[in-house]
């Protein structure tokens, strides 16, 4: 016999007179599980009992099997309810991220009381939108909407609404913002038949096809020389964009011709009437003998990136 086999049966006298500590009885209960031989031995024992004893010893082991199921029971609970709570708290912090995140970054149209947008054409037929921000320090961002509208008679109407945007959560910019402008391909003519500053809700009509009254003034001359030259730095960028391994990215004389060309660009910005005001430029413009240099950039071959 084993020396646990002989510790058990000493103790099982004292489990069924129930004297036995709680270590004790868990000791005896968990060997005779594994242990065909003692458990033999227990029931033998507990045949040997007197009659009202042995329905006492089931009536307490029935009673003990109870409690043991109750106390598994909670320990299930509290530890669903530790899980549970877990979830929970990561489900609500990722929905504050999500919220946060989303607040930070959602934009809403702003009335039109607190931008203005000026039409202007330039000479090749596009049409450039000028945004005055009103030296805004609240960022905001310009958008388009092309609406297909539906009038009385059953006919249909393309309206196109320029409008600007801000951050739901009030943002503050280090300066202010800057007016400016972007351009409409040249068919904005025949695929709109209006033009509107503001949205469906709310809007001012900027430009009605067929108004003789609505003509767009032409631009200025510094606005022509301005998108002129934004067409010199385009062309710079598709000849000079990708180096002779295939990566993006200007070096040597290139990127010196394109850094050159972007800053005399911000300088033509600020000479521009239609988008005053506007802060000092950080960039002068550049003199004749650059722009010249530049400007065969354009026409030559795209060059090795090597310094």
């Amino acid at each position: 016999m084993k020396k646990d086999c002989e510790v058990v049966r000493d103790l099982m006298p004292l489990v069924l007179d129930d004297v036995a500590s709680d270590g004790s009885k868990h000791m005896v209960s968990a060997h005779v599980q594994t242990c065909a031989e003692c458990a033999a031995y227990m029931n033998q024992l507990k045949a040997d009992l007197p009659a009202g004893k042995k329905s006492e010893l089931d009536s307490r082991a029935a009673f003990d099997a109870a409690a043991q199921t109750l106390r598994k029971q909670k320990r299930r609970r509290t530890l669903r309810n530790i899980l549970l709570g877990a979830l929970i708290v990561c489900i609500l912090g990722l929905a504050n991220l999500y919220c946060f995140d989303w607040l930070m970054n959602e934009t809403r149209p702003i009335p039109t009381s607190e931008y203005g947008i000026q039409l202007s054409k330039l000479a090749d037929g596009r049409l450039v939108a000028s945004f005055d921000y009103h030296e805004s320090m609240t960022p905001l961002y310009v958008k388009q909407q092309q609406v297909t509208e539906t009038a009385a008679a059953g006919s249909h109407a393309e309206i196109l609404y320029l409008y600007a945007e801000k951050h739901i959560v009030p943002q503050t910019a280090s300066t202010p913002m800057q007016n400016t402008g972007f351009t409409l391909d040249t068919n904005w003519q025949t695929a709109n038949a209006e033009i509107r500053q503001g949205t469906p809700e709310e809007y001012q009509v900027l430009w009605r096809q067929g108004d003789e009254d609505a003509a767009i003034p032409a631009a200025s001359p510094e606005m022509e020389a301005y998108y002129a030259w934004e067409a010199v730095l385009t062309q710079l960028w598709a000849q000079h964009s990708e180096s002779a391994d295939g990566k993006a990215g200007f070096s040597g004389v290139n990127g010196e011709r394109y850094s050159l060309a972007i800053h005399h660009a911000d300088a033509l910005a600020a000479c521009v009437p239609e988008w005053q005001p506007r802060v000092t430029p950080q960039y002068l413009l550049l003199d004749d003998e650059t722009i010249q240099w530049i400007l065969a950039g354009v026409t030559e071959e795209v060059e090795s990136n090597d310094p």
